[in-house]
This record gives C-alpha cells, structure tokens and sequence, in this order.
C-alpha cells in the first residue's frame, strides 16, 4: 500500500510540475507576443523627454506619414525636374530658331 501511495504522489508530481510548465510557456508566449522590442514597436523609438527627437538605438523604421511625405515631396522633385527639362528644351528651340533667322 505504501508503493502505491508513493507511486500516485509522484504521479500528481509529475501532473502538478507538468502543468506548472505549460502554464510557463504559455506565459512566456504571450510575452514575447506583446513585447514591445520583439514586436518592433515605434513607440520605443521616440524620446519620452522630448517627443520630436527619435532614439537611433530604439529606431524601428518610418511610419507611414512619414514615408507618404518622403513620396510627395520625390514626386514634386519629379514633376519640378520634368518642368525644367521642358522649359530648357523650349529655350534651346527659341535660341536655335533664333539662330536660324540671323543666319538667313
């Protein structure tokens, strides 16, 4: 009789240490589920003390305002730089017809 009270206290052991691990894991699951370095959150990118300066050891990349306004601002560069070339292109026309008359 004692075998098997000794027998079925390591069983409920064994069932207690067994539990007591899934719950562990399940635990450490969800913390690496909501860490805020393991699921790269911008929040920890910014300064607490001043909001307008980012942490270059915590940067976690642009968000997307930030790289709306990076593709605006390329797609005016575009637009200003296609401008230029064609109001180089009309002077080069002008001065050519220009040159032109003189030489007639």
């Amino acid at each position: 009789n004692e075998n098997k009270m000794l027998a079925r206290a390591r069983r409920v052991r064994e069932r207690d240490a067994a539990e007591a691990a899934r719950k562990a894991e399940l635990e450490q699951v969800a913390s690496a589920r909501n860490s805020a370095l393991l699921t790269e959150s911008r929040v920890l990118a910014f300064n607490f003390s001043d909001s307008r300066r980012v942490r270059r050891d915590h940067y976690k990349g642009m968000s997307r305002e930030q790289l709306a306004a990076i593709q605006a601002e390329q797609q005016a560069q575009r637009e200003a730089l296609a401008a230029r070339r064609a109001a180089e292109k009309a002077d080069d026309a002008a001065w050519a017809e220009r040159v032109r008359q003189q030489v007639e």
